[in-house]
């Protein structure tokens, strides 16, 4: 599992113009709040606490895919560009599992920029073979010594809204302020309703901005082979991954529809 366990509140509102039945954009305002805890103590350096902040946010949105689940074409665009206010941390540090003194960490509370990008499209090949290429970019500008904003990476299905997915790890298993991945991908469709996909995506990492507090490497490369049936509920899918960098296989599940 993931170094850290993650909670994510907001409320969101926005304004959104529509221009067909495909393309929204709009601009809006959200309160969030996260909470982090250490999942596991093992480590030299952890934190634990909550930050709060007030968003403001220009969104542009795309899909033409041709269903909701398994699509064998189109494209889904979510393109969104933020304005991060003064963020309220309340946080607690850990060095070799001891309290230490938050001083030392001179924590920043300073407004940033942010944008966020997910690409999605597909191309059928054959009638039973499609072709998936994905690109998803986090980047937190000026951003050094703020803390619980990064981007959670890792898992295969989309969950929450600073979560960029990653092929071969779990999620919450690094955070990053700055990253873009790229996935490719190809399903091929065993029997009726019966699926089997092949996955490989490379990460670039600490490009823009960089974190005081997380120290990971600047390239990630990972794969999975996932098993899928389609029944009436949504996906039912299992997943073996693996990641060049830990080297280790790990496994998923995921069941149903996420909303």
């Amino acid at each position: 599992d993931g170094l850290y366990k993650q909670q994510y509140l907001d409320f969101d509102s926005h304004l959104q113009y529509s221009t067909g039945r495909n393309l929204d954009y709009g601009v809006g305002y959200r309160f969030e709040w996260l909470h982090y805890r250490p999942a596991i103590f093992n480590t030299n350096f952890l934190f634990s606490g909550s930050n709060n902040f007030p968003t403001i946010y220009l969104y542009l949105r795309h899909n033409s895919l041709d269903r909701t689940v398994y699509p064998r074409r189109g494209v889904k665009i979510d393109a969104e560009g933020d304005w991060v206010f003064t963020q309220g941390p309340d946080v607690e540090f850990f060095q070799n599992g001891q309290p230490a003194n938050p001083d030392s960490f001179r924590v920043a509370t300073n407004p940033y920029p942010r944008t966020i990008l997910n690409v999605d499209g597909y191309i059928p090949l054959t009638a039973k073979t499609t072709l998936e290429l994905m690109m998803q970019s986090g980047i937190n500008f000026n951003y050094h010594r703020n803390i619980m904003n990064e981007f959670s990476i890792g898992g295969l299905t989309h969950l929450f809204h600073n979560q960029i997915q990653f092929a071969g790890l779990q999620e919450g298993s690094l955070y990053s302020p700055s990253m873009a991945t790229f996935q490719g991908a190809f399903r091929y469709e065993l029997f009726l309703n019966t699926y089997i996909t092949g996955r490989a995506n490379i990460l670039f990492n600490n490009f823009v901005s960089k974190s005081a507090f997380f120290q990971n490497p600047d390239i990630l490369s990972g794969y999975a082979l996932t098993f899928g049936y389609n029944f009436a509920l949504g996906p039912l899918e299992f997943s073996l991954m693996y990641c060049d960098q830990s080297k280790k296989i790990g496994s998923y599940v995921n069941i149903g529809i996420p909303f």
